[in-house]
């Protein structure tokens, strides 16, 4: 990925919500250029928190963070949305001159419901960014109202940019996709490489290799699949030689119904992304 110049970054950003999302993009700002003066962090208790490259003061009092921002990020769990949606809404209709950009990295909640939390016209952004963010890594999907001018969402593009690749939807049902797709997926891909360490760790291999082996494995399928111009069928088909090992592993996964054991799990993560916005 071609390095992002963030360094002459000057908006104040604040998140509400320091967990491990949170943490993530934070920690990938930070490693990208910006400075640490220009983040405030609200949570529900004053502590420092921990990020990649410092360690920044969290505060409980949202009118001192919130005042001023540029960029607001929700970063919280979908049950606290509404409340805290509220005391933002509450801050800004009573000190903001010129409403701040709204991001929200909050699973399931749409638009729609933060426009009816937030005062108007106030720039909402539906952002659901991945934990690969704290190394610059990211996979996110964006979906922005109409408020979003032409101006914030170039420089929303940039911050975004700092922390991997981004893509612009339309439709709120793909970022809800998205969340079970990208968003969970990194999870996906460590539990994998959990099963398949201590299969090799059961049939002799040392931990420490084992591990070192699959993680050495999927970072280098994964930059493979990155800058091939072939389809992902089409890489693992160069990978299975016929009446192979290759061959013989994957049969015995489509017998035993793996590939409809992913797409199950897969529509689950989707359907529970979906119930966040009726709960």
């Amino acid at each position: 990925m071609a390095e992002i110049n963030v360094t002459n970054w000057n908006a104040p950003i604040t998140f509400i919500g320091a967990g491990n999302i949170a943490q993530a993009v934070l920690g990938g700002l930070l490693r990208a250029g910006i400075d640490e003066h220009y983040f405030r962090i609200v949570a529900t208790r004053q502590r420092m928190l921990p990020c990649a490259m410092t360690q920044l003061p969290v505060t409980t009092d949202y009118v001192s963070a919130v005042t001023d921002a540029h960029y607001i990020v929700l970063a919280v769990k979908p049950a606290l949305a509404h409340t805290v949606a509220s005391r933002v809404a509450s801050v800004l209709s009573s000190t903001h001159n010129t409403p701040p950009v709204v991001i929200s990295f909050i699973a399931g909640i749409t638009l729609s419901q933060l426009q009816e939390w937030l005062p108007l016209p106030t720039a909402l952004v539906r952002v659901m960014p991945n934990i690969a963010a704290q190394i610059c890594q990211s996979t996110s999907v964006v979906m922005a109202n109409n408020v979003l001018d032409e101006r914030k969402k170039q420089h929303l593009e940039t911050l975004l940019s700092a922390i991997g690749r981004s893509y612009w939807v339309s439709d709120e049902m793909q970022v809800d996709l998205a969340t079970a797709l990208s968003g969970s997926g990194p999870a996906y891909f460590f539990w994998l490489a959990e099963v398949l360490r201590d299969a090799a760790v059961a049939n002799g291999l040392p931990h420490s290799l084992a591990e070192q082996l699959i993680v050495q494995t999927v970072f280098g399928a994964a930059t493979l699949a990155r800058n091939s111009e072939m389809d992902l069928g089409t890489l693992r088909r160069n990978v299975t030689s016929v009446r192979g090992t290759t061959e013989h592993a994957i049969q015995y996964l489509e017998e035993g119904n793996g590939r409809n054991l992913f797409a199950e799990a897969l529509t689950r993560a989707y359907r529970r992304a979906r119930q966040f916005s009726t709960s």
